[in-house]
């Protein structure tokens, strides 16, 4: 294991595409495929601060749930965080309970 092995594993992507393609064959001709919005969890939709004292506050971006609302009806959303897990399903359990 060389240092160039160590380099290419923190500054390459581990993959070419976020999404996998989607198999046209299995669709029939002309199939209008759902676009896909993709959503920053934290630092642009969601701020999360830490004061000792009072915890852990978040903070929702104004509208965030009518965006939600109505693209979730138009198209696929994936979510991207770079929270680590806790933090993530805490922070989606907390805004999105209603699904």
């Amino acid at each position: 294991m060389g240092s160039n092995f160590l380099s290419k594993l923190f500054t390459k992507p581990p993959s070419d595409k976020l999404l996998p393609e989607i198999p046209v064959e299995m669709y029939p001709p002309g199939f209008d495929f759902p676009k896909t919005l993709l959503i920053n969890l934290s630092g642009t939709t969601i701020h999360s601060n830490f004061q000792m004292g009072k915890g852990r506050e978040l903070v929702k971006r104004p509208g965030l749930d009518e965006l939600i609302k109505i693209f979730s009806q138009r198209c696929e959303i994936v979510i991207f965080s770079d929270d680590d897990l806790y933090v993530r399903s805490w922070i989606l359990r907390i805004f999105f309970k209603d699904g």
